[in-house]
């Protein structure tokens, strides 16, 4: 009778310890159903930087603290709910875009809302680098490079383009031609101490500086060829008189790859300088002559044949000089 008086005792003794023990308090700062629960709330909205804004979908978003990562939704929107109130960076990074970082400090907040607007790349449309030799007589030519690149960005704050070959350490920066929409740079090969060969097979590399001090290579091309076969003109020529709409001869050229021709003609103004009067592109090769269609108007002219490679590489003939006569 005595063992079972004392087994009631502690059967009520550890069910009164069981009841103490579910309404003890919640100290645990990580346990959910803790009313002072730890946990704090990181939410945004990443938007474009261009103006009207866009949200951004398929941002990456870092939390540095935690290592947790999430994609923005379809909205730009994102949120954090099972991190700890610890000051840190919170990580951006979406392709087209530029990485960007925020610094976050709680300072006893227990949610915190931020608005990121992320700074587009420019985006190279065309890139080209090529060759250009200019005959001046049979035994002088001019060797030059054009560098062209059409390069867009929606947030327009690009502050400079500029290039360089680090194989042959050379570099400049390129001018933006309202004219042709690009940036663009025609330069002597002789400016840098080249001998003309030595440009071909190495890497032009085109960057991009924006307003924010930014830089991004944007793209990067190489000069395929020198064209040094000689290209002469026949006819018309030591300032002959011809009609309106002359025949245009020059000599075979058979240079061993792909090319077209270009017929060049100049006008001479007042002072004797030869000023653009009409191109006549596209001419196939194996030509040995073109007749004009298109009249020209009464004056003085010099006119050169220009021969074109598929990379864009190209070479001039000397001028030669014709009068048209009403």
């Amino acid at each position: 009778m005595m063992k079972s008086a004392i087994k009631g005792v502690i059967l009520i003794i550890l069910a009164q310890l069981i009841l103490l023990r579910c309404d003890a308090p919640r100290n645990n700062p990580l346990d959910s159903q803790n009313p002072k629960n730890a946990f704090v709330v990181l939410e945004g909205v990443v938007q474009t930087f261009s103006v009207p804004r866009h949200s951004i979908a398929e941002v990456k978003v870092l939390w540095e603290n935690s290592g947790t990562m999430m994609a923005t939704d379809k909205n730009g929107y994102f949120k954090f709910e099972e991190i700890l109130p610890k000051n840190g960076w919170l990580n951006f990074e979406r392709e087209g875009f530029h990485d960007d970082s925020v610094f976050i400090m709680w300072e006893q907040l227990d949610k915190v809302s931020i608005q990121r607007f992320l700074n587009a790349k420019p985006q190279l449309s065309e890139l080209s680098v090529y060759s250009v030799v200019k005959t001046r007589s049979p035994s002088i030519k001019d060797f030059e490079v054009t560098l062209k690149a059409e390069i867009t960005d929606p947030d327009a704050d690009i502050d400079s383009v500029f290039w360089q070959v680090p194989d042959l350490g050379i570099d400049s920066s390129l001018r933006f031609n309202p004219d042709l929409n690009l940036y663009d740079l025609t330069f002597p090969t002789a400016d840098y101490g080249l001998q003309f060969g030595e440009i071909v097979g190495h890497d032009f590399i085109v960057f991009v500086q924006d307003k924010f001090n930014k830089q991004i290579e944007v793209g990067r091309d190489q000069i395929e060829r020198v064209i040094l076969e000689d290209i002469s003109v026949l006819n018309p020529a030591n300032g002959s008189i011809v009609s309106s709409t002359p025949t245009f001869e020059w000599k075979k050229f058979t240079p061993g790859f792909s090319h077209s021709f270009i017929v060049d003609i100049r006008i001479l103004n007042d002072d004797g300088f030869p000023e653009p009067f009409l191109e006549v592109a596209d001419i196939p090769e194996g030509s040995q002559n073109y007749n004009l269609t298109t009249p020209l108007i009464a004056g003085d002219y010099v006119w050169a044949l220009w021969a074109v490679d598929s990379f864009g590489n190209s070479i001039r003939s000397s001028f030669a000089t014709f009068t048209v006569i009403e």
